[in-house]
């Protein structure tokens, strides 16, 4: 019979197959998928953000964590507003593929549970009157998106993982490849101290990394050193952003004019640029 660590390391193996990721993201979408049936017992819960050029296996990922997580939701980022909102359900995982035109209140609702609810206009029935009805959106949500997070609100609730090209490509997605494998993690989320989640967290980033690092807790790593990596990762390009932002849409609001602007002679043209 297989114990934790070679269960676990033959559906990472799977993963990395599939899709190239390398052996800690894989172990990250293992530690992801454990966490979502840990849901109901979490008060935050990060955004899991697949960034990457086309063919890397954004959209394969998703599927993967189809098969694996807890209450799946597939959702078509190119849906109207509306209707991507009312697909964000409570205590669900919500998968959402083409996420660049997702409003970004959503999401940092969706990481936490004490400031998950949003007023919602709904048709009274039978009647042409619209009345303001609560709609919680707390849960697991992972995405795929062409453009990084900025804003440091999403950013900071987030966790990357940047996918690449594998050689020979991805390989073709087949349900019955993972989800056999969903009723172990569901098993081990069992196991987790849920409860002592709050104690790894502190700030925003800490947060967001916290039930990953409880998983790890259970599982006994080594996966601590390269979440702690990434955290640290994660706070420097938030400073970053804080302290360069400003300047940086300055800048570009005045090379914008100015090479829109025909009256401008080319010499001061240049001197804008530099």
């Amino acid at each position: 019979m297989l114990n934790h660590a070679d269960h676990l390391e033959n559906l990472m193996g799977l993963i990395q197959a599939f899709v190239g990721l390398d052996y800690d993201q894989a172990k990250l979408i293992v530690y992801y998928a454990i966490c979502t049936y840990g849901m109901s017992e979490l008060g935050k819960f990060p955004i899991l953000a697949f960034y990457g050029p086309a063919g890397t296996g954004k959209t394969t990922l998703l599927q993967i964590l189809g098969e694996l997580a807890y209450r799946p939701t597939y959702i078509d980022g190119k849906v109207t507003k509306a209707v991507l909102r009312d697909r964000l359900t409570l205590d669900t995982t919500a998968l959402i593929d083409e996420a660049d035109g997702i409003d970004k209140r959503w999401l940092v609702n969706r990481y936490s549970r004490q400031s998950s609810s949003t007023d919602v206009n709904r048709q009274l029935t039978s009647t042409s009157t619209y009345k303001a009805k609560q709609q919680n959106l707390f849960g697991a949500t992972a995405l795929h998106r062409r453009e990084p997070f900025k804003d440091s609100a999403t950013l900071s609730r987030s966790i990357s993982v940047n996918t690449r090209f594998r050689e020979g490509g991805v390989e073709p997605f087949r349900e019955d490849t993972f989800s056999p494998h969903a009723a172990y993690l569901e098993e081990l989320a069992r196991a987790v101290h849920w409860d002592q989640v709050i104690e790894k967290g502190g700030d925003r980033i800490s947060d967001t990394w916290a039930p990953l690092l409880q998983v790890d807790e259970l599982l006994g790593g080594p996966f601590e050193p390269y979440a702690r990596q990434q955290m640290e990762r994660a706070s420097t390009s938030l400073r970053i952003g804080h302290q360069e932002e400003p300047s940086q849409a300055v800048f570009q609001a005045l090379l914008a004019e100015s090479l829109l602007d025909e009256l401008l002679e080319p010499a001061e043209r240049v001197l804008i640029a530099d």
